[in-house]
C-alpha cells in the first residue's frame, strides 16, 4: 500500500531518485517492478529518473531504466 512515486514534501525527492543517487540498483529495480514511474520528475531538480541517473553517472541505473521505457 505504499506509493512508490511518493516525493517527500520537505526534501523534494522520492525513493527512486534516492536509490539512483546512492547506486542501490536492487532497490531501483524493486521500485520499478512495483510501478515506479520513469516519467515522474523529481520535484527539486525537475529531472526524470534517466536524466537524474545521467547526472549522477550511474550507468547501471541508466541501463535498468531503459528496459522500462
Amino acid at each position: 500500500g505504499i506509493d512508490v512515486n511518493y516525493q517527500h514534501p520537505e526534501f523534494f525527492t522520492g525513493p527512486l531518485f534516492e536509490s539512483i543517487r546512492l547506486h542501490h540498483h536492487g532497490i531501483t529495480q524493486l521500485l520499478l517492478e512495483h510501478g515506479a514511474s520513469i516519467h515522474e520528475r523529481e520535484v527539486f531538480s525537475q529531472q526524470t529518473p534517466i536524466q537524474f541517473a545521467i547526472e549522477h553517472n550511474n550507468r547501471e541505473a541508466i541501463q535498468l531504466l531503459e528496459t522500462y521505457q
